[in-house]
């Protein structure tokens, strides 16, 4: 066998062995080899094979190492995020909470001035305080006034008949005469006359008065004479009052407040209260008042009521006197009559 053929068979020999040991991976056969070109290349594969692997190792550690910087750094920024986080989630709820406290003061502030408001502005007021109150209290001054009217009134000269009064029946009968008109005994004198046709009109309404002495009368008989006189003012006195006051009632310009006449006064009241032209006007007020406005109108009114309950009770009281005052004549009357047919 040529020395060619024995480098082919150590050469196959060689490279069975090679692939038989990588199968096997426990078993390893050293053959010598005798070509020097085959072994040269075969150290600069095994050199070349080496470099690829210590090649691939450093990119495998690179790459490994940008892994672990790419991991390092996405748990850094997902630290920061999560601080980022906490501390906006933070200011969010430290925002929330002075938001929710301005609210709530500004709600507390709000439901504070509101209250104000209906307690002490236009729909916690009665409707137009001022004003009715001017209305209220001007119409009472003239209703009040009536008595005060009334006993002015019968103070007047032209009352002749008025209770106190001492006049001489013939001067009384002298003065009607020479100063009679037929305006005097017209009852729109007392109505709406002036002070002194009122006061003759009172008069003849009453009739002459008494004689309370005569120059004959024996003292005994004087006193008799002046005490029927005044029996006699005593009998007129509650009619004549009741009289004046209707004077008074009917005409206000010396004695009535700044209302006018009580019938003046009344009316207002009525045009208001009563059903009168302004009293939708009122009510559409009324309908937006707080319940203390509505409060104040309502004692405002009850006040009213209760002083127009006491005026007509008054108005009460003098009719009752008069029938008392006639009940009383008609008894002494009578008691007269009948002491007369005992004599």
């Amino acid at each position: 066998m040529s020395n060619r053929a024995m480098h082919r068979l150590r050469s196959v020999i060689l490279a069975a062995g090679l692939v038989w040991g990588g199968q096997a991976h426990a078993e390893f056969c050293l053959i010598a080899v005798d070509d020097n070109l085959w072994l040269t290349r075969f150290d600069q594969a095994n050199q070349l094979l080496n470099q690829r692997v210590d090649q691939a190792g450093y990119v495998i550690t690179e790459q490994n190492r940008l892994n672990i910087e790419k991991i390092i750094s996405a748990v850094k920024v997902l630290t920061k995020n999560g601080d980022v986080n906490s501390e906006r989630q933070v200011t969010v709820t430290r925002k929330a909470q002075e938001a929710s406290a301005s609210v709530y003061v500004e709600q507390n502030q709000r439901e504070a001035i509101l209250t104000a408001q209906e307690r002490f502005g236009p729909r916690g007021q009665s409707v137009d305080p001022c004003g009715s109150a001017d209305l209220i209290g001007a119409s009472l001054d003239s209703i009040e006034n009536i008595s005060k009217g009334a006993a002015d009134l019968l103070k007047l000269d032209s009352v002749d008949v008025g209770p106190g009064k001492a006049q001489d029946v013939d001067q009384v009968i002298k003065a009607r005469i020479s100063s009679y008109s037929p305006a005097q005994v017209d009852v729109e004198s007392l109505l709406s006359g002036s002070d002194e046709d009122a006061g003759r009109f009172l008069s003849h309404a009453a009739g002459l008065p008494l004689r309370k002495s005569l120059a004959t009368d024996r003292p005994l008989e004087a006193r008799l004479r002046l005490l029927e006189a005044r029996r006699a003012e005593a009998l007129r006195s509650p009619a004549l009052m009741s009289l004046a006051a209707v004077r008074a009632a009917y005409h206000g310009a010396s004695h009535g407040g700044s209302a006018g006449s009580a019938v003046e006064a009344i009316d207002k009241l009525l045009e208001v209260y009563g059903g009168g032209p302004k009293f939708e006007a009122w009510q559409k007020e009324l309908a937006t008042k707080h319940e203390r406005g509505l409060l104040q109108e309502f004692t405002k009114l009850r006040a009213l009521s209760l002083r127009l309950q006491r005026i007509d009770t008054e108005i009460d009281d003098r009719v009752s006197a008069v029938m008392a005052v006639l009940l009383a004549g008609e008894t002494s009357q009578r008691t007269e009559e009948a002491t007369d047919e005992q004599h």
